[in-house]
């Protein structure tokens, strides 16, 4: 039953992702696309800063563009897909340290969330800010548990993926590191 019921969720997270990405930018992602992605590195790293540029999102938009063509799906890409396997991460540590009612509460929340379906299509960097958060608090608390080095290396990746998303992770990531 846990597994049917992991595959019924995991695909409904999945579709209600993916359904709609072709549809078109709207105004904040119009502004991310033509302030940062159409201008390329030099601009994303070094141009004026608008909460827009979410860097990390913006260069890999960019290089996708560069190699796919740009569509609205490419943009889209570097959120969505992040978003799940942050999803996939945390259901999959729930179930073993915690159990496996916690993993399927967690992925029925991550699925039927509004906001979370609202924010993670977007050509924005809401999905790696999600990926970056949930190997975050994964590998501190399996660091916490074991002390393995590679968790702590695991964390401060998180950390620089979600810094360099969002500079505002930093805030969270440093103050938390201290705790």
């Amino acid at each position: 039953l846990t597994w049917a019921t992991y595959a019924v969720l995991g695909s409904i997270l999945c579709w209600t992702r993916v359904v709609g990405l072709d549809r078109s930018l709207w105004l904040d992602e119009i502004i991310t696309v033509e302030n940062y992605v159409r201008a390329g590195p030099h601009v994303i790293l070094t141009g004026p800063y608008l909460p827009n540029n979410h860097e990390l999102f913006s260069l890999l938009a960019w290089i996708t563009s560069r190699a796919t063509g740009e569509s609205e799906i490419a943009l889209r890409f570097w959120s969505v897909v992040p978003f799940v396997a942050g999803v996939a991460l945390v259901t999959a540590w729930l179930h073993m340290r915690v159990g496996p009612l916690s993993g399927v509460f967690f992925l029925f929340l991550a699925t039927g969330s509004p906001l979370l379906l609202d924010i993670t299509r977007q050509a924005r960097g809401y999905g790696l800010a999600f990926l970056a958060m949930s190997i975050v608090v994964v590998a501190a608390l399996e660091a916490d548990r074991s002390g393995r080095r590679s968790w702590i290396v695991a964390l401060f990746a998180g950390g620089i993926v979600g810094m360099w998303t969002l500079p505002n992770f930093a805030i969270a990531f440093l103050i938390g590191r201290k705790q």
